[in-house]
């Protein structure tokens, strides 16, 4: 009982913090951050892998 009490105030908590970054001004600039980011993490997977040799051993793998 206490366990779903705590649950529910803490995504009651998360939804209040989602509608205040969705209805400011800067949601734009988070959201399009956060996709950066997703994308560099992406690249730099992708470039640790090839530098482990990874490619040189099984082929191209690219990460994927």
């Amino acid at each position: 009982m206490t366990a779903s009490i705590l649950l529910g105030i803490g995504l009651e908590y998360i939804d209040t913090v989602f509608q205040t970054i969705q209805n400011s001004s800067f949601s734009q600039y988070t959201i399009a951050g956060m996709k950066t980011l997703a994308v560099l993490f992406f690249l730099v997977n992708i470039l640790k892998k090839y530098n482990e040799g990874i490619a040189d051993k099984d082929g191209y793998s690219w990460g994927v």
